[in-house]
């Protein structure tokens, strides 16, 4: 028998327009969803948790059900962030700063990078990449 713990296929996650949606990957039903507050939502995953950033935020989401575990306000704020989680540790990055959190949303460090300047951002391990990109439009 097969339960929602022990389903066949992974849920597949999407994520725009300030939401974030599980769906069923055989049919497209929506099995859950999230509202974040922010165009591009960046999401990312560890484990039993995604985490999703919006504007002004970073959420821990059950990766099954989408309910939140934690919510946090970053030191950083933008519309257009990148999130990646390694190790137990989740990154967030806002035109070229940096903050880690524990798998349990506690802060650890923020990286301003003081002085030197916004920009699209970039960052990862090997095997776990992303990039934001600035829209031109």
């Amino acid at each position: 028998m097969t339960t929602d713990r022990t389903r066949a296929l992974p849920i597949l996650v999407v994520a725009f327009n300030g939401k974030v949606y599980g769906l069923e990957p055989t049919t497209g039903r929506e099995v859950w969803r999230y509202e974040i507050d922010g165009a591009v939502p960046g999401i990312a995953f560890d484990g039993d948790r995604v985490y999703a950033t919006g504007f002004g935020a970073l959420a821990a989401l059950d990766y099954l059900t989408g309910r939140e575990l934690w919510r946090v306000k970053p030191a950083f704020g933008a519309n257009k962030s990148i999130v990646i989680a390694q190790g137990g540790l989740v990154f967030v990055a806002w035109t070229g700063e940096v903050e880690c959190f524990t798998r349990d949303g506690q802060r650890l460090w923020a990286q301003p990078f003081k002085g030197e300047g916004y920009a699209e951002t970039a960052m990862g391990f090997p095997g776990n990449f992303v990039q934001a990109f600035v829209d031109a439009r």
